[in-house]
């Protein structure tokens, strides 16, 4: 399990898979997609393929080379696959504790590529969804993801060297 603060909305799993599907890309199913750390691969075709098209979405809207989204989707542990899921502009992961500086780690402005792409996606949203409160709007969210097992590259070169310390930023 993995806790994240993030800012973003929070959008239905049916409307984004339809998102999805009608740019012929792999929908999440519920399932969110592993982003592996720089230098390491994806181990699904997938993951790889929701991530990169969110990305080149972005660029196509005007986003810099450092836009970013990425798909959250809450745990359920023991009952149905969520039907929510979210998709955020900037985040944190909370490891075991975190200090933070909200207007520093998670700034209130949206990209206008971000907001470009969440107009897109919400576009798939049906009326049957639309009673839901909050959804699409940009808030500040934390909830626990059951991504898969994944430790920051801070955490694993103080492993490799030895060190079973957390480093600050962790």
């Amino acid at each position: 399990m993995l806790f994240v603060i993030f800012r973003g909305f929070k959008v239905s799993v049916a409307a984004l898979d339809a998102f999805f599907q009608a740019n012929s890309i792999a929908p999440t199913m519920s399932i969110p997609p592993f982003e592996p750390d720089e230098g390491e691969q994806y181990d699904e075709p997938r993951s790889r393929q929701q991530m990169e098209f969110l990305s080149t979405r972005l660029q196509a809207a005007g986003g810099d080379a450092e836009a970013a989204a990425k798909i959250f989707i809450p745990a359920t542990e023991q009952h149905d696959r969520s039907r929510f899921a979210y998709v955020a502009y900037c985040w944190m992961f909370v490891y075991s504790q975190r200090r933070l500086q909200l207007d520093n780690d998670l700034p209130e402005a949206v990209p206008p590529s971000f907001d470009t792409l969440r107009q897109e996606i919400m576009g798939f949203v049906n009326d049957s969804n639309e009673s839901i409160q909050g959804l699409g709007e940009i808030f500040l969210y934390s909830l626990v993801s059951w991504e898969r097992s994944h430790f920051p590259r801070a955490v694993k070169e103080t492993l490799r060297q030895g060190d079973y310390s957390l480093p600050d930023n962790a």
